[in-house]
C-alpha cells in the first residue's frame, strides 16, 4: 500500500450520525492496543515482534535478530510481577463492557452500539489482519477503531493506525461513488460498512475528570503531586535496500509531551487545591531502543 493511499484512507474516517446501512447492527468500537505478555517465553516473542515494527525491520534480514537476547532481569523481574495481577486482556475487556453499557444509555440515537478489544500481540487467537478481517465481516453498518492510548504517538497509537488502515486498504475497495475513503466494502460478498477512527482523546474531560476522582479526597494530605508517564521515542527510518539505518528524534515526541503536561494542569486545575507538582517520564519495560536515559 503506497503512502498516499494510507492518508486517504486515514483522513476519510470522519465520525458521524449518519448511517451507511440501516437493516443491519449499528455501531461496532473496536478498542485497539499492543497488549502484554504474561511469560517470559512470550516476551521475548512480544519484544522481536515490536523491534520488527518500531524499526520497520527488511523481512530479508528479520532471521538475523537474535530473540533469545530479547530478555533481561528488568524483563523477567516486570512478568513476575504482571503474573500476580489480573491479566490486561481481562481488564480491557472489562472497560469494553461498561463503555458499551454507557455508550447504548447515553447515545441512543446512533442505534445498537458494541465494543471490542482488538490486541496486536495476540497469537493465540490468529493474526492481526485475521482478526481484522474478521471485525470487518460482523455486518456492523459503521465500525470505529480507537488506540486505547490517549496522548498521540507515531510509535504506538501511530503503528496501530497505520497496520488497520494497511488491511483495510488491502481487503476493501472503497464504494463507488462515494465522496471519501470511509465507505467501504467487501469484494464477492453483500458486506459494506462505514469505517472511522478516534486516534486524538487527549483532551476529552474524561480523563480529568478520573484523576480529579482519585485524587480530591487525598491532595490535602500531599505536599506535592508527581505524575509519571512512560517515555515515547520517535525514530525515522531510512531503508537502503540492504541495510537500514535509524535515527532519534531527541528523547521523547516533543507533542506526546506537551499533551501530557496540558492534561496534568486541567487535572491540578480541576482540583481547586493549590500544591507544587510535577512530571516524570519512565522508561517502559518494552521501549525501544533499550536503555534510554531521559527525565525531566
Amino acid at each position: 500500500m503506497s503512502r498516499s493511499s494510507m492518508t486517504r484512507l486515514k483522513f476519510g474516517w470522519n465520525l458521524g450520525r449518519r448511517h451507511f446501512s440501516t437493516d443491519r447492527p449499528a455501531t461496532k468500537v473496536v478498542l485497539l492496543h499492543f497488549g502484554f505478555p504474561r511469560t517470559e517465553f512470550y516476551a521475548k516473542d512480544f519484544l522481536f515482534k515490536r523491534a520488527l515494527l518500531y524499526y520497520n525491520v527488511p523481512k530479508r534480514i528479520q532471521q538475523f535478530i537474535p530473540t533469545t537476547l530479547m530478555s533481561n532481569d528488568t524483563v523477567r523481574r516486570c512478568i513476575e510481577r504482571y503474573g500476580e495481577r489480573e491479566s490486561f486482556e481481562a481488564t480491557v475487556n472489562g472497560l469494553s463492557k461498561e463503555v458499551e453499557t454507557s455508550l447504548n444509555r447515553l447515545v441512543p440515537e446512533y442505534g445498537q452500539i458494541s465494543v471490542s478489544s482488538l490486541f496486536y500481540f495476540d497469537d493465540l487467537s490468529g493474526t492481526f489482519q485475521d482478526r481484522v478481517n474478521s471485525i470487518l465481516r460482523e455486518r456492523s453498518s459503521h465500525i470505529v477503531f480507537m488506540p486505547l492510548y490517549s496522548h498521540f504517538s507515531n510509535s504506538l497509537s501511530g503503528a496501530l493506525i497505520r497496520l488497520v488502515a494497511q488491511q483495510i486498504e488491502e481487503s476493501t475497495i472503497p464504494l463507488s461513488g462515494s465522496k471519501d475513503n470511509s465507505q467501504r466494502f467487501l469484494p464477492n460478498s453483500d458486506i459494506s460498512f462505514r469505517v472511522s477512527l478516534i486516534h486524538r482523546w487527549n483532551s476529552h474531560p474524561m480523563i480529568s475528570q478520573f484523576w480529579r476522582t482519585n485524587l480530591e479526597d487525598k491532595v490535602k494530605q500531599f505536599e506535592g503531586v508527581l505524575f509519571v508517564a512512560p517515555v515515547v521515542v520517535e525514530i525515522f527510518i531510512k531503508n537502503t535496500g540492504f541495510y537500514f539505518l535509524s535515527f532519534q528524534r531527541g528523547c521523547g515526541n516533543t507533542e506526546y509531551r506537551h499533551s501530557v503536561w496540558a492534561n496534568c494542569e486541567r487535572v491540578m486545575s480541576d482540583l481547586g487545591h493549590p500544591v507544587p507538582w510535577k512530571i516524570g517520564f519512565y522508561n517502559s519495560w518494552d521501549d525501544w531502543p533499550i536503555p534510554i536515559a531521559c527525565g525531566k
